[in-house]
C-alpha cells in the first residue's frame, strides 16, 4: 500500500493486507506496533516513529525533508546510542498527518543537544493544538480556550475507567479522571494521591507512611501510590 504522502520525498510503500475493520488488523499486533484498518488497510503508525540515524545526514531516505532527532542527550562515545530521522515542526509548531495518522510537536535535541521540535505520532500523551494532531481513537484534550497556543496532549473520552481500559491507545498507562475531567489520564507515579490500586502505575495504592515511620491507621489517612505497602 502507498500511504499517500503527496511530498515524494516523504513517501512510503508498505507492506500490508486489506482489511473490513479493525478486528481483521489484530493479529498483526506485535512489536511492529498496534494496527487499525484505515481506508481497508491495516496501518500502524508506528510505521512513521522514523528510521535511525546519528546525524543528519544518515537520514538518507527522506532526501533531506528529516532531521535526526534524540529524546535525551547523545552520548557520542556509545555507538549504540542512535536518534531517530523524524520530519521538523513547521514555524508555528504545525505537523501534517502522515499515512492518515496524526502527527504532534514534540520537544527532541538535536544530535549535538540544542532543542529541537520535530513531528512524531499522536499516541497518547503526545502534545496537540487539534484533534488533527491525534491519531485515530484519540482527541486533543484539555486544550485551554483562553491560551489557544497552549497545546494540550491526545487522549480519549471517557465515562468510567473501563473505557480508557478498552481503548488500545491508552489502555494499561491511564485511567478515568472523572468526576473533575472526563478524558484518560496517566497513571499515577509513587508518592502522588491515590484512591485505588488500578490508579497507580506500580498498582499499588497504600497507605500513607506515618512521622514515626509506621504506616497510618485507622483508615482514614490518605493513600499514595508506592511500590509496597498493603494495597486497597
Amino acid at each position: 500500500m502507498s500511504d499517500g504522502e503527496t511530498d515524494p520525498n516523504l513517501a512510503l510503500n508498505l507492506c500490508t493486507i486489506s482489511c473490513l475493520n479493525d478486528g481483521d488488523c489484530q493479529k498483526l499486533n506485535s512489536v511492529q506496533g498496534q494496527f487499525i484498518c484505515l481506508n481497508g488497510q491495516c496501518a500502524t503508525p508506528d510505521a512513521y516513529r522514523g528510521s535511525s540515524c546519528y546525524v543528519d545526514s544518515d537520514c538518507t531516505r527522506e532526501h533531506g525533508e528529516t532531521v535526526c532527532v534524540y529524546s535525551h542527550i547523545r552520548d557520542k562515545n556509545d555507538p549504540g546510542d542512535q536518534g531517530t530521522c523524524l520530519v521538523p515542526c513547521g514555524a508555528d509548531g504545525s505537523c501534517a498527518p502522515r499515512g492518515g495518522f496524526g502527527q504532534g510537536c514534540v520537544p527532541f535535541d538535536d544530535p549535538s543537544g540544542n532543542p529541537k521540535l520535530a513531528c512524531y505520532p499522536g499516541y497518547f500523551g503526545v502534545p496537540c493544538l487539534a484533534d488533527s494532531n491525534c491519531i485515530p481513537g484519540l482527541i486533543c484534550g484539555g486544550l485551554d480556550p483562553s491560551n489557544p497556543g497552549v497545546p494540550g496532549f491526545c487522549t480519549a473520552t471517557c465515562d468510567g475507567d473501563p473505557r480508557c481500559a478498552g481503548n488500545q491507545w491508552t489502555a494499561n498507562q491511564t485511567f478515568c479522571g472523572l468526576p473533575s475531567v472526563p478524558l484518560c489520564i496517566p497513571l499515577l507515579a509513587d508518592g502522588k494521591p491515590c484512591d485505588m490500586d488500578s490508579h497507580c502505575a506500580s498498582g499499588r495504592c497504600i497507605a500513607s507512611p506515618s512521622a514515626d515511620g509506621g504506616t497510618a491507621d485507622g483508615g482514614t489517612a490518605p493513600k499514595i501510590c508506592g511500590a509496597t505497602g498493603s494495597g486497597s
